[in-house]
């Protein structure tokens, strides 16, 4: 998966130095976010994965403009329930990509009416 879609950029810590993250997950869509440092054009770049991570489908490549501060936050829209997605920022310059986030990994939650399966939960005190 790596090799195609993310692993021929090289990682950039510098530009990107907090990480990738994501949440308020719906049945179809999700928010990713991360911070920019740096002054090149940033696409925001996600896939639909299997559980084995080998990629099923390119669901998206967007263009993204750091607000002040360098924050990103994407709303990305159109996915499908259940399902599990990676994704990462990607810097562009000169028409190719130069540099790249760490990678992120989410799942979207089952529809309305889905069977979730088992879920199970633990405590302490």
């Amino acid at each position: 998966m790596r090799g195609v879609e993310f692993g021929g950029v090289a990682l950039n810590l510098g530009d990107f130095p907090i990480g990738v993250m994501a949440g308020d997950m719906l049945p179809g869509r999700a928010m990713i976010w991360t911070r920019y440092d740096g002054g090149r054009r940033v696409v925001a770049r996600v896939v639909e994965v299997n559980a084995d991570d080998q990629i099923i489908d390119h669901v998206l490549d967007r263009v993204v403009t750091p607000a002040p501060g360098g924050f990103i936050h994407l709303d990305v829209t159109g996915l499908a329930p259940s399902r599990i997605y990676r994704y990462a920022f990607l810097e562009q310059a000169g028409g190719r990509f130069t540099g790249r986030s760490r990678l992120g990994r989410f799942q979207t939650p089952p529809a309305d009416d889905q069977n979730c399966g088992v879920v199970t939960f633990g405590g302490t005190s």
